[in-house]
């Protein structure tokens, strides 16, 4: 590399470094809370939508690289890998499905971290329509670079 292309090279990729480093999620502007709400809204919509179109691999589109997923009573998993296997039980029975409902939603102060609450089934997908178990949940969620919310952390309760 000839000395005055390294003058230029060094100094732009040092400066797109120090960008990055910064946080890409600066390139999507912050929603006011009400519009933040209604997005986390609509994304745990999405999520529930896509999921019983399309099983686990609709349920794994949603959650962030270094997800946790928690059940009460065990330990939690964190990463895409552990949580796919440590779900892939509930997506196995072709008779039953997962079906959830939010109800309530929120975000921090920065408006890139919110919650959705909301509640939860599992039914029998055939005829006898029945419900297996119902249950409340809490998903945490955090807006990556692109402005789209995906699940950090999903955990949920039988009631």
């Amino acid at each position: 590399m000839s000395p005055s292309l390294r003058r230029f090279v060094i100094p732009c990729g040092g400066l797109l470094l120090g960008m990055t480093l910064a946080g890409c999620s600066a390139r999507v502007p912050v929603a006011s809370p009400a519009a933040a709400r209604q997005a986390l809204m609509d994304a745990d919509r999405a999520f529930a939508t896509e999921t019983a179109a399309d099983g686990l691999e609709g349920w794994m589109r949603f959650y962030a690289p270094d997800a946790v997923r928690l059940r009460m009573g065990e330990t939690a998993v964190q990463g895409l890998d552990a949580v796919r296997r440590f779900d892939a039980g509930i997506f196995a029975d072709a008779s039953t499905r997962l079906v959830w409902w939010p109800t309530d939603s929120g975000t921090f102060e920065d408006r890139r971290l919110g919650f959705t609450t909301g509640r939860s089934a599992l039914v029998r997908a055939e005829a006898p329509a029945d419900t297996v178990w119902r249950g409340n949940y809490i998903t945490l969620w955090r807006q990556d670079a692109q402005g789209r919310w995906k699940v950090i952390l999903d955990t949920g309760a039988s009631r």
